[in-house]
């Protein structure tokens, strides 16, 4: 999947992963920031707030939540990834992720001012923080927010959950693994 906007609407896209072309197209209420799959569906975080489930298997637009806007916060694109029940979307302009539970319908926001998240096959959910992962849900954190490795480094770029439970890190100095056993200290 892959999202577009133009003017006050958008559009997701899915995508034939052999050939890159477009094979469908689904329709947006507004602009998208970021986009997410999950089980049986794909979530697409919108402008002032807006959160649209999208049924991949009927190409239709199936759902919506709206989260709390900050007042005269600075809305920019951050990541979005969904867990089972879980979304987690991330709110760099005002540095808050939020923890949506669909089973629930409870919107839980956390302290987090980076932009980058990835949940390992472990489940538990990383943000980026300059130079420092925040663990935010899963069973290997304690709490809310954890700060668990540092890097030599001032920021990380980029995030992505790796194969065997660590997280792939991209910074100015390059590409780094991090171990599960290190995420779990």
């Amino acid at each position: 999947m892959c999202c577009q906007g133009r003017g006050p609407r958008g559009r997701v896209a899915r995508l034939d992963p052999v050939s890159g072309r477009v094979i469908a197209t689904v329709g947006l209420p507004g602009r998208p920031l970021a986009v997410g799959a999950g089980p049986g569906a794909v979530w697409v975080r919108g402008a002032e707030g807006w959160l649209w489930r999208v049924d991949p298997a009927y190409g239709r637009q199936a759902g919506a939540v709206r989260l709390p806007i900050v007042p005269d916060g600075t809305e920019l694109p951050g990541e979005l990834v969904v867990d089972g029940e879980l979304v987690w979307v991330s709110d760099p302009g005002v540095a808050i992720v939020w923890r949506v539970d669909l089973r629930r319908g409870t919107q839980d926001p956390w302290e987090a001012d980076g932009r980058d998240l990835a949940v390992t096959p472990g489940g538990t959910v990383w943000a980026t923080s300059d130079a420092r992962l925040l663990g935010l849900g899963g069973p290997q954190v304690r709490g809310p927010r954890r700060s668990l490795h540092e890097l030599d480094t001032d920021r990380i770029t980029a995030m992505a959950a790796a194969g065997d439970g660590g997280l792939w890190l991209g910074t100015a100095q390059g590409l780094f693994h991090v171990d599960q056993s290190v995420l779990r200290q």
